[in-house]
């Protein structure tokens, strides 16, 4: 593997050391640009071009340090899908308060979508801002003019502006460095640094200097914007530029800018959540709600928004803390390497091999690896990432293009678009630069207990569903099971109802004139990302919630009360409503006598495809929809499996109330009891084809069980198997139980140690005691 340079080594130390230990300015707190006596004219400009203006004063106004030994430089402002974002508004009072009523405001910003930095990396500001000049000469000629598009495309001018503002201010920052500096390495340094910070993003790329600082500023100001980036694929921008360095000998420079850079995407995390301060209101990660069911989502908002704060004066299992910091670091910053090319060719090249490798050996959070793998995928590029996942505690993860790609294409999307694909921000499939994707939860097992209660919630006893009748009119599990299935459905109707109300919603309050600059079409089309029709292409996925909790409390449904009536389903629903106790018969009779998901064996299993069938006709029947929404699937709780479970009571699967669903796309902790293959081949059953949003399985082992090259070997095939049974998405977390247990006890000896959350990577020692003590538990079930 790659040695890691002095340099390296000293900036990783830092930043575990320091950086992670001190607290982040939020810049901007308190400034609305409407209050700047300058800017008094901003109040009859429209909201796009305000925002532009918002763009800028972050660009003239931020902090632009540059620390020692750094090659990559800027700093983004501080900001956390838990804890908030903080940026300038630009509304005024009774703006926000009109649009706050439809749950949106200045940070309504959706994230989760990766731009197509290649677009900056080649073209430049100089490139893109002559085509936005080209855009607006055709719609100023136009007999009919368009003033939104036109409004659009100054904003876009204006934005770009703003980021070559920045990048100026780099560049001054870095020469008074110099005139300091009085060690000649360093000096050289940082001269190169300032010529990059000139030329860059201004104008195109010439090398990986200075495609990666062309990145890094524009990453920044983005995310100091208040945008949540994934990253796509890291490898294929860079690429080229890398092997020329490798054909020039130039192998130790390149790992220093490339590892300095993913040192840099690191610098905003914090190790002890404590020192982060919240800064969410209404309308952060919001799509909107419309005014008409704003009471009744006020409601329900429990399941719609995971909020929690520490709170010292509560014990360490309360609501607060228990949920307490395990987004503090998640800014949705994915990224993916390998796979195929746009005409279907292995893409797999050597900077594929350095990232897997630098992430692994530098312990970084973030970004959140994954590597697409294919049939022409090079064995030594498995076997790295078997070494990697040995030891790699959750990432990268896999994903399987054959699966993923071939699931695509009954959309009919063009072929060479859908071989691009990246993740968003935790593991879902998404086209960089191309699309607005966003997600609707529909609760599998909340439908259940609905199905059970006649509609109603029964932590709330609000009357959330349909009333499916007393228990007793269900004659047959089909009949149980049709009801359950319509109380899905009607969920899944709600969720595609709030997409279309709330289509284009965002681009009235919250535009991104920065982020539509570097999305395909929108300078052609002049429209912003956010709007009606901004985005090349609108996917909107349906993700299933709670399925294996789900499928085996149907399996317990279907066995006990149905097949051998061991008792009535009022009987057993009264079990739930007391949380099992005084029902310890009944609880050891569900654990050991009904078959459970995950272990490769038809009983459970079966109900499982069934269900995902059913899901899958109702996602069938919204493609023949007009509404110009794209329609996809996806099975997963992502890294809020306890959160999302505390909004369900008991369930038949001897689940208690409000404890943690499965994660993901995976089995039941402890009730895969035939191994992590049985697992996989029963994720693999169903058809998958309307899901290709994704279904991760999320795999758990002992890492002393894979010992040596045999252990290794283990892996490989175990990655290799997967991907040859058609699964789409997989996640192999090795742990080690008895430093888990002494990082509990001894924190500060275990600063490094990750764990995989089902959407993100944490550190272990951040966690609130009761989420150390569920990924234990976890691991003591798996061996």
């Amino acid at each position: 593997m790659t040695l890691l340079s002095e340099r390296l080594l000293k900036l990783n130390k830092r930043l575990k050391e320091e950086d992670y230990y001190n607290p982040k300015p939020w810049y901007f707190e308190n400034v609305n640009i409407l209050d700047i006596s300058e800017n008094a004219q901003l109040k009859s400009e429209p909201v796009v071009i305000r925002k532009a203006y918002a763009i800028r004063y972050v660009a003239e106004h931020i902090s632009t340090p540059i620390f020692e030994d750094e090659l990559i430089v800027g700093v983004p402002n501080q900001n956390s899908v838990e804890f908030g974002i903080s940026i300038p508004k630009y509304l005024t009072d009774e703006e926000r308060s009109y649009f706050e009523r439809l749950g949106i405001s200045e940070v309504s910003m959706y994230g989760h979508n990766p731009p197509d930095f290649s677009i900056v990396i080649t073209k430049g500001i100089k490139g893109l801002k002559k085509e936005i000049d080209e855009s607006l000469i055709r719609y100023l000629s136009s007999n009919v003019l368009d003033k939104c598009k036109v409004d659009e495309l100054r904003a876009m001018s204006l934005s770009l502006e703003a980021l070559e503002t920045l990048s100026l201010r780099y560049a001054d920052a870095v020469l008074a460095k110099i005139s300091e500096c009085t060690e000649p390495k360093r000096k050289s340094e940082l001269f190169k640094i300032y010529e990059n910070c000139k030329r860059v993003p201004l104008k195109p790329a010439r090398n990986l200097w200075e495609a990666i600082q062309s990145f890094y500023t524009t990453y920044t100001l983005l995310a100091s914007c208040g945008e949540y980036i994934p990253l796509g694929r890291l490898d294929m921008y860079f690429k080229d530029f890398y092997e020329l360095m490798l054909k020039k000998g130039e192998k130790d420079s390149a790992v220093e800018i490339l590892g300095s850079l993913l040192i840099k995407l690191n610098e905003r995390n914090v190790l002890d959540s404590k020192l982060m301060t919240s800064h969410r209101k209404m309308g952060g990660l919001a799509y909107g709600i419309s005014y008409s069911t704003y009471k009744q989502i006020k409601k329900a908002r429990d399941i719609t928004v995971c909020e929690y704060k520490y709170n010292e004066d509560e014990p360490p299992d309360s609501e607060n803390n228990k949920f307490f910091g395990q987004e503090t670091n998640n800014r949705m910053m994915t990224c993916v390497v390998g796979g195929v090319d746009e005409y279907g060719d292995d893409a797999t090249n050597p900077l594929s091999y350095l990232l897997v490798e630098l992430i692994y050996k530098l312990k970084l959070l973030t970004p959140t690896m994954g590597v697409r793998i294919n049939k022409n995928t090079p064995e030594d590029f498995i076997k790295l990432i078997a070494k990697v996942l040995r030891y790699g505690q959750g990432e990268p993860v896999i994903y399987n293009d054959e699966a993923i790609i071939k699931n695509y294409e009954h959309l009919e999307l063009p072929i060479g678009e859908v071989r691009g694909y990246s993740s968003d921000g935790c593991w879902e499939t998404v086209l960089p630069g191309k699309g607005w994707f966003a997600y609707g939860n529909v609760w599998a097992l909340q439908c259940l207990e609905y199905t059970m209660n006649r509609g109603v919630r029964v932590k709330t006893g609000a009357q959330e569903s349909y009333d499916s009748g007393s228990l007793e009119n269900f004659e047959s599990y089909e009949d149980f099971y049709s009801a359950f299935i319509k109380h899905l459905y009607v969920q899944m109707e709600n969720v595609r109802a709030y997409f279309i109300e709330n289509y284009g919603i965002t681009g009235l309050v919250a535009p991104d004139p920065l982020l539509s600059v570097i999305m395909d079409d929108c300078i052609e089309k002049g429209t912003d990302f956010y709007d009606r029709g901004g985005a090349k292409y609108q996917f909107r996925m349906l993700l299933l919630v709670g399925f294996a909790d789900t499928v085996d409390s149907l399996a317990v449904i279907k066995k006990l009360v149905f097949e051998e009536k061991k008792l009535s389903l009022s009987e057993l629903n009264e079990a739930l409503l007391k949380n099992f106790d005084g029902y310890e018969r009944l609880l050891a009779l569900i654990k050991n006598r009904v078959e459970k998901y995950g272990n490769d064996t038809d009983y459970a299993d079966d109900i499982g495809v069934r269900l995902l069938k059913d899901f899958s006709a109702k996602l069938k029947e919204f493609h023949g929809y007009e509404d110009r929404l794209i329609w996809t699937g996806g099975v997963g709780t992502f890294h809020v499996y306890a959160a999302w479970g505390n909004n369900t009571a008991a369930s038949a699967n001897g689940r208690l109330a409000y404890d943690a669903l499965a994660p993901n796309y995976s089995p039941v902790a402890g009730e895969d009891r035939n191994g992590p293959i049985a697992a996989i081949l029963s994720s693999n059953k169903a058809d998958l084809t309307e899901l290709m949003s994704g279904t991760p399985v999320d795999i758990a082992i002992n890492e002393n069980e894979f010992v040596g090259e045999d252990g290794i070997k283990r892996l490989e095939d175990l990655i290799k198997g997967f991907c040859e049974s058609d699964g789409q998405i997989l996640t192999i977390t090795s742990q080690n139980i008895d430093e888990l247990r002494d990082a509990k006890i001894h924190p500060e000896n275990h600063r490094n140690l990750r764990v995989r959350m089902g959407g993100l990577s944490a550190y272990f020692v951040q966690l609130a005691p009761t989420a150390q003590d569920k990924i234990i538990e976890r691991f003591v079930r798996a061996r």
